[in-house]
């Protein structure tokens, strides 16, 4: 869970916890000044953890990058892996409902597509000011 230390120290111990020799490279991009409000936060590094665990655990991928941002009051997350892709047809199993519906119940908006080059590129928006 995310505590005082915030959103980007949670996420790099997380991260720290997934490497292991068969698992991909994770770089961590976060720009998030000041504190954000802990039900962003939670849902945040929650929908981070889900994708995180999806990549590891399907994607076969060998690189992974996750992008925090706070931008213009939205909290901009990304993950974009350079694995197999999205089934065709692609079908949304639990954990990308769940994400989805935590964004949502945030008031954001949530996206999950094919990346560009291959892979898998999610990107949801949290508005952080009402």
């Amino acid at each position: 869970p995310v505590d005082d230390r915030g959103l980007e120290a949670a996420l790099a111990d997380y991260i720290a916890t997934l490497e292991a020799p068969e698992t991909p490279q994770i770089g961590l991009h976060a720009e998030v000044a000041g504190s954000l409000p802990t039900a962003v936060e939670q849902g945040a590094y929650l929908v981070v953890l889900e994708a995180l665990n999806n990549v590891v655990g399907h994607a076969h991928a060998k690189h992974c990058e996750v992008s925090v941002t706070l931008a213009s009051g939205e909290l901009l997350l990304s993950v974009v892996d350079d694995g197999v892709g999205l089934g065709q047809p692609y079908v949304s199993g639990i954990g990308i409902t769940s994400m989805r519906s935590r964004v949502q119940a945030l008031g954001g908006t949530f996206d999950l597509s094919a990346a560009p080059g291959g892979g898998t590129l999610l990107q949801a928006r949290i508005p952080v000011e009402p």
